[in-house]
């Protein structure tokens, strides 16, 4: 049996600033979503969101990554889940052409580039304090490290990434949203047009939780009893390995606060700012009585929930940790046996897709996978089991 490639001591000892910027060289990109012109997606974010949850109650959330092989499987879902396929390294749409490059870190390597499914930024280059060629609702430019304009193919003199992104295109319905007289399972949970909480399994009747039974539920001007309209509170996919439909934030919200805040506030996971929603209300507010999503969160749920940046991964790691979809195993138990079970087995559990064929969803985690275990120096494909092992059994 091969090594495993066990990290040691604590993962940051090893895991790089250099090495994620070698499989995220885009992440910058992310800055449009900020309020603070600081990228949502970064390094420090990451240890710090592995950090909190091996201090959580919770002792399933311990240790997560503690090999080479897991890290890699979990970038490479991150990369396939917030990114864009056709952003490689070069970056294969500049002019003049880039510079060509050659080693391990080169390929599709567009990810950590969206917050929320469907919203990747648009990328174009230009020279320092010049006009920004592209336009749109949110316009930022980002001064790229002497490390990622190399791998970029980008001369010296080409310092800014000017990013655009259309963010009507976060309006998503379809994503797990309640309307009419649909009937929730127990343990289910939505929010009304008003904020208010519905579920059929309410854990209490007090201010903070505002958990009231389905049969009290009144009906909305709009006839939506369990989905908040708008922007606001739709259950696209937020986060790492996004997370979507209204069970799904309803049962990551419990294992990690036991409350159903991630359901009432979403956008927890994605609004930097949690004042004055990012100065863009329309788009990353909270529900509640304003229809402008302009009401402030509870103190409580302010003191008690990480920052934007790290719940994004929170959420990924929570996900990642547990069995989902039926599995008998999880994402981590497959990765602590890679060679039974490999990132094929983790493409079954997030997507319900083995990847193992070209054209499905999932093959591109695979190659993805393969590109930064090469970046970490181990095999990747002794890993890459088709028809991967029914997680299941």
């Amino acid at each position: 049996m091969p090594n495993i490639h066990k990290i040691p001591d604590r993962l940051e000892n090893w895991f790089t600033f250099e090495l994620f910027e070698k499989i995220f060289p885009y992440a910058a990109t992310s800055v449009v979503f900020t309020h603070d012109n600081k990228p949502f997606w970064n390094y420090q974010d990451f240890i710090n969101s592995i950090k909190w949850m091996n201090e959580h109650k919770d002792t399933r959330f311990h240790n997560f990554c503690n090999s080479k092989y897991e890290l890699a499987a979990f970038l490479a879902n991150l990369t396939q889940e917030t990114g864009d396929p056709s952003i490689k390294i070069p970056y294969p749409y500049l002019w003049p052409r880039s510079a060509p490059r050659q080693g391990d870190e080169y390929g599709s390597a567009g990810g950590l580039m969206a917050i929320m499914e469907g919203t990747c930024a648009a990328i174009a280059f230009h020279p320092e304090n010049s006009v920004s060629p592209i336009k749109g609702d949110l316009n930022s430019n980002v001064t790229l490290t002497k490390n990622e304009r190399y791998m970029i193919g980008l001369a010296d003199s080409d310092t800014l990434s000017s990013c655009v992104i259309n963010l009507e295109s976060i309006n998503q319905p379809g994503f797990g949203l309640g309307s009419g007289g649909i009937t929730f399972q127990d343990g289910l949970v939505a929010v009304s047009d008003d904020g208010t909480m519905y579920g059929d399994n309410p854990i209490g009747n007090d201010d903070k939780s505002l958990i009231k039974p389905s049969k009290d539920c009144k009906i909305s001007v709009t006839d939506r009893k369990y989905a908040v309209l708008g922007v606001y509170g739709q259950y696209g996919g937020r986060g790492g390995i996004q997370l979507s439909y209204n069970y799904n934030y309803s049962y990551i919200s419990l294992e990690l606060f036991n409350d159903y805040r991630l359901v009432k506030y979403p956008n927890l996971i994605t609004t930097t700012d949690r004042i004055r929603f990012n100065g863009k209300s329309q788009y990353f507010g909270f529900p509640g009585p304003n229809i402008k999503g302009d009401n402030q969160l509870p103190k409580y749920i302010s003191n008690t929930t990480p920052p934007a940046r790290m719940m994004a991964y929170i959420t990924a790691i929570c996900f990642w940790m547990l069995p989902r979809s039926g599995r008998k195993i999880s994402c981590h138990e497959c990765m602590l046996q890679p060679t039974k079970f490999g990132i094929t087995s983790v493409n079954l559990i997030v997507n319900n897709d083995s990847g193992c064929h070209q054209g499905t969803w999932a093959w591109n985690k695979n190659q993805y996978y393969i590109r930064i275990c090469n970046i970490f120096k181990i095999n990747p494909h002794t890993t890459i089991i088709c028809p991967p092992i029914d997680t299941k059994n």
